[in-house]
């Protein structure tokens, strides 16, 4: 202090600085703003600086934190000085900064700098003696004094009741406390009343509200009417209100609305009902505010809208005043459904509120599945096409500038300045469009993603923080491939990926199994190797195999099985099956010791099976894929050629092998062997056999060189070895005459017929090739028949593409050296349209057969009189006559058309000899016809057509010329075929049936090669019309006259059932649903049984017994179609079958038959229940049952009871499963009960945990499996659903379960039965288990409840009244105080400080007060801040909430 009693301070800013950051201590130097080091202070006594002033009501506020460099000056300094002297010290006359703020006139406690005036700074004797206080001890403050002598006396003297009197005090004391912290009564709180104002009075006190300087208690007086819902929130968002006072209003509005229900006199249940449906209103008005807000994403000042409209939303949300379940799974649902462009806004809004949205496992599920559908979205591959097109034109934009720009400075150099500005002017926009397309491709490639990466992160997020939330086993499919190992983080990506992958498979495997997926692997490998189809890849079909099956002894015998079948039909995979195994050879693998095995495997063949079998060896040894040394010294070592029957299949390959592949000592030792298995008297018979097959073969080629054979077939009586025989001499021919000369068309035809009876394709392959070099078109057409018909073959053994690329460039020789000829164009049409042939090629032979139309059409001589054609056409009687008609004259009209249309109809119906010629007159009159008549021809030929498959009984008589037609190609095969099916009649379905099946053109006498061509169209209708077939079979049993039991439909229905599997079973269920077509499909049954190895004799034998034991990979469908009918034949005469075949399919399955599953799609639902029933009680026996040694087939046994189980479920949806699943609850609490009784600390505690797991996993298995609803689900039911979900809440918090794939199994299995139960069962649950203290973050998870209410500490205490009236209560409460009042006056005591006090009496103690204590809810709507700016007196700077206290 100087002289003018100024003080000095210190600068008024100090800063200090950091110049380096090197490691070393900084150097520091201080900047000093203001006037000058010392400055004076213009603060005059008893004010206060603008550090020290505060505000009334107003917390301190507080230090902000110091930078670091200050920090570490302070830390230093502190290190010197001491640890707490620079904060508690005074800078002269300023106070410490520790230092306590107070409300003026204190100021600063306990700092009072000395200037003399102050009474602290007056000594006398009193502050000597006992210090210096603000206020000194009145006159009755005893309590200052020290309590000692006034109870020392009682406590000190003898036989005293000090302690007891002092824990009565206490006692009083506590009782007293706890009475003043009780709620005795219900709240008082009334909202500021609303009042109709005009509108102008409204928008005036909203303005108001808006002014923050306008105080909330002038507002909360009256509240103007007409404020609500979206139109509330609308206000407050266009008059900018402030968040508090935005919030205040719409609490006082709903707190009026919700009183509203209580002044109605509505109470109960009604009220909380009303009330609620009000808070769902009220939240529908928030979130359609907020989603309007969205809406205008783009317009001026969005952004500030949006940030006040979130803000509000969000404080609405956080005060509890909408719906919350409600309005969060309002922003997932939105999230799902936004278009593209708004996608980011709700994926920031579901981040706001992500931590709520995932406690719930059920809305964390439907945002995961929200994200995972946005994500697919962008990820397809037509997103990622267009962005790579957007790239492609982006490219073609950024070139077309450049482009523009060098043209535009080409143009400036070399014209003149204004031709140049006019270029310029013109080639800008181009230039401009071309960057701002290019610009705008970029924005849109790099927003998505950017997205992508945003909603990847938010998948990650879920994959650490919430992986329950990724158990989606319902659309687990469909999402799995975007749950990679690349969508989670770096830190153990797999195993992350893994756990999600095994969580959900672990729960859709139950629901999603079905027949289909049940397939065995036998049913994969047969179904692939029929759908192999003309573009076969030898090589890779082979790997396919092997990868299906990869064991080479079962890959082997399925593959013999395969092509040795009855149930396949067709010679192409006999050469496939030899490719394969062949392949697998080559590989390395012993395929011989397979081949062997299956021989000698004691296994009943029918004579068909086995000889299909010794032509796929016979096959193997042309490839040189099969060592026959081998195979007999097998035979000697076996012994194969002692044992009889036994070795039959064994031993008979060795009269059928090819004895040309044979080495000489090889056919020696064959020879030998036969010697040994058949007498002489066989062997002479079998030679005599073969040398008169070898001489009919030669009478018929000898005569075949002259004229054309009048047919080719070779009779098919002769047993393998003979044809075997004869199909290499027949091989030897082949090759000598395609080296002497070249075939003539009858050779080919007739060595055609021969190698096709005698199943020798590979020859027929030599035959085609050496003759494909023909000159002749006929020829070369009919090679393009046996082409198309053998495309199966053909495709196996490789020689499909050679033969057909051969005979197209023939044809292309031909076409440039000879007139082009219809029927070779039509044979190269057909076969190119069989391989799919749709290129250029195709479109040139369509425009070769118009020319060739054409070119016929002109070479017809001149038009001749009318008188002429007349007088040809006048009778029509003769073939003369027709032939006369087509020499007139190259036009006619519709009149003389149909009638020498009609002439060939009725020449074609009664044709008896055979033509000679190649083409027959016939095809020849109908060719010539379809030229002159052109579309009328067609649309002739179309009604004959329809007319004959209309007509009833006079099909058959007219199927001459249909099929004269089909040959000639005027009609297709197709249309006669969707003809017969759009008619709908039996008639016509028989006679369609009757072209399809009949194997020589239905004996009509047409050339060899036209009934070649008949055929190749049949076999490629019947392939490609597979649905119409189907139709055509069905209705075709109506008629009496067709023939279900004919081979060839059995054929027919086992060619179409390798490209359809499905199509026989489809054929017996259209036949089984009229009673009349019973009969039908029993013969339809009894031809498919004969062909069975053992065959069934009769349909008498039929039982479900022997069906099942017929039932294998190969024969399922069939074996299906004929359980279905054999119910429904059953039934018909009044007996139910149900358990028998149930029992059947319980035998199959325990046997362990592959194809049960697929059987249970013919069986009906009773039959389907039963086994559920039956799959159910197993496992639970096998739950209960130990552990065996044989762990392997344990499981096996198992996992077959669960796939029954699982397979079967679906027919329990419209059946009650409320005993079921108390059943399963029932047993469950067993086994929690059994776990808590179970002891981990014994010497077997390892086997008992195995144990138990074993049995908690089948039990939950069976959990799995009704977690869907029913359709038909009562309230019982949904009820036991409940208490099982509570159960497995049980089990998942008990201690001795938590095992980690266990408690997520619990875990998962519990949530997806929440997800199926309603709300109000849900509400129920939660309720049971809050009463059964199950509290558990999890639990809470799965039932979608909070962990604990904020308010529950709050109760509302009131007094059990007593029975009786009211005059009886108040006499018995008067007769209780009488007691205690003599009690009190005769136990007085010493006086305490005087005779006026007196002790109370130590044993009176008064009867505790029963009070009854109810919930004291708090009202979101009511708690609202007080609109005074007084403090009142509970008001504090820290909430006595946090305390759970409250002013009494």
């Amino acid at each position: 202090m100087n002289s003018q009693d100024k003080v000095y301070g210190s600068p008024a800013v100090v800063e200090v600085e950091a110049e380096d950051d090197d490691g070393e201590p900084p150097h520091k130097r201080a900047k000093v703003r203001g006037e000058g080091l010392r400055a004076e202070s213009d603060r005059v006594d008893g004010e206060l600086g603008l550090v020290d002033q505060t505000a009334t009501g107003v917390r301190a506020a507080r230090l902000s934190k110091p930078s670091a460099a200050v920090t570490k000056a302070t830390t230093l300094n502190g290190s010197r000085n001491g640890d707490d002297s620079v904060a508690r010290r005074a800078d002269g006359v300023e106070p410490p900064p520790a230092a306590v703020r107070l409300p003026p006139p204190k100021n600063i406690a306990d700092f009072s700098p000395w200037s003399g005036h102050h009474p602290e700074d007056v000594l006398n004797e009193a502050v000597v003696k006992a210090g210096y206080c603000d206020k000194g001890p009145g006159a009755n403050q005893s309590e200052c004094n020290s309590a000692k002598p006034s109870i020392w006396q009682n406590l000190s003297s003898k036989n005293n009741m000090g302690l007891q009197t002092l824990s009565y005090l206490f006692t009083q004391v506590m009782d007293k406390r706890q009475i003043l912290g009780k709620c005795t009564a219900p709240s008082t709180f009334k909202p500021p009343p609303r009042v109709t104002v005009t509108d102008t009075k409204r928008e005036a006190w909203l303005r108001d509200l808006a002014n923050p300087d306008v105080p909330l208690r002038k507002q909360s007086r009256t509240i103007p009417h007409g404020i609500r819902g979206k139109l509330l929130m609308d206000q407050c968002l266009g008059k900018n209100i402030p968040l508090q006072r935005a919030v205040w209003l719409a609490k006082c509005v709903g707190a009026n609305e919700l009183r509203a229900f209580r002044r109605k006199g509505v109470s109960g249940v009604a009220a909380a009902s009303g009330e609620s449906k009000w808070v769902r209103e009220w939240t529908v008005h928030v979130e359609q505010f907020l989603e309007g807000v969205i809406a205008t994403c783009g317009q001026p000042e969005w952004q500030s809208r949006m940030n006040y409209a979130v803000r509000l939303t969000t404080g609405f949300y956080v005060e509890k005043l909408v719906d919350l379940d409600h309005y969060l799974v309002w922003i997932v649902s939105c999230l799902s459904n936004a278009i593209m462009e708004r996608l980011p806004i709700w994926i920031v809004m579901a981040r706001i509120y992500w931590d709520d949205i995932v406690k719930s496992l059920r809305r964390g599920r439907r945002l995961a599945e929200a994200v995972l559908e946005r994500l697919s979205l962008i990820t397809q591959e037509d997103v990622e096409s267009s962005l790579s097109g957007g790239n492609r034109e982006l490219e073609v934009l950024q070139a077309s500038a450049e482009a523009s720009i060098q043209a535009n400075a080409e143009v400036a150099t070399t014209q003149v300045e204004v031709s140049s500005n006019i270029e310029q002017a013109d080639a800008d926009p181009k230039i401009a469009q071309a960057s701002a397309e290019a610009t705008r491709i970029r924005i849109i490639a790099d927003s998505i993603r950017a997205l992508k990466s945003r909603l990847q992160k938010i998948i990650a997020a879920l994959a650490i923080t919430q992986r329950g939330c990724l158990v989606i086993p319902h659309t687990w499919e469909k999402y799995r491939r975007l749950l990679t190992p690349a969508a989670v983080p770096r830190a153990g990506p797999t195993r992350i990926a893994d756990s999600i992958h095994t969580r959900n498979e672990r729960l859709r495997g139950p629901l999603a199994k079905s027949p289909t997926s049940l397939r065995s692997t036998l049913l994969d490998l047969y179904g692939k190797l029929d759908a192999a189809g003309l573009q076969i890849d030898s090589n890779q079909l082979t790997d396919v195999c092997l990868v299906t099956v990869p064991s080479i002894n079962s890959l082997i015998s399925a593959l013999l099985e395969w092509a040795s079948s009855p149930y396949r039909h067709g010679a192409s995979r006999l050469y496939l099956t030899a490719r394969v195994i062949s392949n697998i050879r080559a590989m390395g693998h012993d395929t011989d010791s397979n081949i062997l095995t299956y021989l000698a495997a004691p296994i009943s063949r029918a004579l068909v099976q086995v000889n299909e079998l010794y032509k796929t060896v016979g096959e193997l040894i042309r490839l040189g894929s099969f060592a026959v040394g081998r195979y007999m010294q097998w035979l000697i070592s076996s012994g194969a050629l002692y044992t009889g029957q036994e070795m039959k299949c064994a031993t008979g390959l060795l009269a059928s092998l090819p004895v040309e592949r044979l080495t000489p000592h090889v056919f020696n030792l064959r020879q030998t062997l036969l010697s040994r298995l058949e007498t002489p008297s066989r062997l002479r018979e079998h030679a005599e056999l073969v040398q008169a097959s070898v001489d009919a073969f030669e009478t018929a080629l000898s005569k075949s060189s002259v004229e054309l054979p009048h047919s080719t077939q070779f009779p098919d009586g002769a047993s393998l070895p003979v044809k075997i025989a004869l199909a290499e001499h027949v091989s030897r021919s082949v090759r000598s005459l395609s080296k002497q000369a070249r075939l003539g068309l009858g050779q080919f035809c007739l060595l055609r017929g021969v190698l096709e009876t005698l199943s020798d394709v590979p020859t027929l392959v030599e035959l085609m090739v050496s003759t494909s070099c023909t000159e002749n078109p006929v020829l070369l057409a009919t090679i393009a028949d046996t082409v198309l018909r053998h495309a199966g073959s053909l495709a196996a053994l490789g020689q499909l593409q050679n033969l057909t690329e051969c005979i197209v460039e023939r044809y292309r020789v031909l076409r440039s050296q000879q007139p082009l000829d219809r029927t070779l164009i039509s044979a190269v049409i057909a076969l190119e349209r069989k391989l799919a042939d749709t290129g250029p090629l195709l479109a040139h032979l369509v425009s070769d057969a118009a020319i060739c139309d054409q070119q016929v059409s002109l070479a017809v001589c001149s038009p001749a009189s009318d008188s002429l054609i007349g007088m040809h056409a006048s009778s029509l009687d003769c073939d003369a006559d027709i032939d006369a008609v087509f020499a007139s004259g190259n036009s006619m009209d519709d009149q003389l058309m149909h009638r020498v249309f009609v002439r060939i109809v009725q020449r074609a119906n009664k044709l008896q000899a055979v033509d000679s010629g190649p083409v027959s007159k016939l095809s020849a009159w109908l060719n010539q016809l379809r030229l002159v008549g052109g579309s009328s021809f067609d649309q002739l030929s179309s009604n004959y057509v329809r007319s004959l498959v209309k007509a009833s009984g006079e099909g058959s008589a007219s199927v001459g010329a249909v099929i004269a037609l089909i040959a000639s190609g005027c009609v297709s095969f197709n249309f006669v075929v969707t003809s017969a099916k759009d008619c709908g009649t039996r008639q016509a379905a028989s006679l369609a049936m009757q072209l399809l099946l009949s194997p020589n053109a239905a004996n009509v006498p047409l050339p060899v090669t036209e009934t070649y061509r008949f055929q190749a169209m049949q076999a490629q209708c019947r392939s490609e019309q597979v649905e119409t077939v189907c139709t055509l079979l069905c209705t075709a049993c109506e008629d009496a006259s067709f023939s279900v039991s004919d081979a060839n439909v059995v054929d027919l229905l086992i060619s179409c059932t390798t490209s359809d599997p499905c199509f026989t079973k489809r054929v017996f269920e259209q036949l089984c649903k009229r009673p009349s077509l019973l009969a039908n499909a029993g013969r339809l049954a009894n031809t498919f049984l004969m062909r069975s190895a053992p065959p069934v004799s009769t349909i008498k034998a039929l039982s479900p017994d022997v069906i099942m034991k017929l039932a294998h990979p190969l024969s399922v469908q069939p074996c299906a179609g004929i359980l279905e009918y054999y119910e429904k034949f059953e039934a018909s005469k009044g007996i139910d079958c149900n358990k028998s075949v149930q029992d059947a399919l319980i035998e199959a399955i325990v046997s362990g038959n592959e194809v049960w599953p697929q059987l249970l799609e013919a069986v009906p639902k009773p039959v389907k229940r039963g086994l559920h029933d039956w799959a159910l009680g197993q496992l639970l026996l096998a739950a209960n049952r130990p552990r065996g040694n044989d762990a392997s087939a344990s499981r096996e046994i198992l996992g077959r009871y669960m796939d029954v189980a699982d397979v079967t479920v679906d027919s329990l949806k419209d059946r009650d499963a409320t005993a079921t699943l108390v059943g399963l609850t029932e047993r469950l609490r067993e086994v929690e009960k059994q776990l808590g009784e179970m002891d981990f600390m014994t010497y077997d505690a390892h086997e008992s945990m195995l144990a138990f797991d074993r049995m908690l996993r089948i039990m939950l298995h069976i959990c799995t499996l009704y977690t869907t609803p029913s359709l038909t689900e009562t309230e019982t039911c949904k009820q036991a659903r409940g208490n099982l979900l509570l159960v497995l809440c049980a089990l998942l918090v008990h201690p001795k379960s938590q095992m980690q794939n266990l408690a997520e199994y619990i875990g998962d299995v519990a949530s997806l039965l929440a997800d199926g139960l309603p709300e109000a069962t849900l509400v129920g649950v939660a309720r049971s288990a809050a009463t059964t203290k199950l509290v558990d973050a999890r639990v809470h998870a799965i039932l979608g409840t909070t962990l604990g209410a904020t308010d529950a500490w709050l109760a509302l205490a009131s007094q059990i009244q007593p029975p009786g009236t009211q005059q009886q209560r108040a006499l018995a409460k008067h007769a209780s105080q009488i007691p205690q009042a003599s009690a009190r006056s005769g136990a007085q005591g010493p006086a305490l400080g005087g005779p006026q006090r007196a002790w109370p009496h130590v044993g009176a103690h008064r009867a505790p007060v029963e009070m009854k204590m109810t919930p004291f809810p708090l009202r979101r709507w009511e708690i609202m801040p007080d609109a005074t700016p007084t403090m009142g007196e509970n008001d504090s700077s820290l909430s006595v909430a946090l305390f759970g206290a409250r002013k009494a």
